[in-house]
């Protein structure tokens, strides 16, 4: 009776070092996909902000563009008006 109980506890053992080797596992594995997870959510942050800037940026030069256009417009209208009145005189 008494090797059984022996074996039996040695089986438990057995058994409460696996569990231990394969928590210590999970929890090593939990550590890096937190970590990895972490540097994701970094890099989709430093993405989204150069997004922004990019985008920022192109707003600013469109409207650059724009004014420049309305300039170069206003300036051709005028040139326009200059040939016209010296063919007059």
């Amino acid at each position: 009776m008494r090797t059984f109980f022996y074996l039996s506890r040695l089986a438990n053992e057995e058994e409460l070092a696996q569990i231990k080797l394969r928590s210590d596992e999970l929890e090593k594995e939990n550590t890096e996909l937190s970590s990895t997870l972490t540097k994701k959510e970094a890099e989709l942050e430093a993405r989204a902000q150069e997004k922004e800037d990019l985008e920022s940026n192109l707003e600013r030069t469109k409207e650059k563009l724009e004014l420049e256009l309305a300039r170069a417009n206003e300036a051709r209208q005028r040139l326009g008006e200059i040939v016209f009145f010296s063919k007059m005189e």
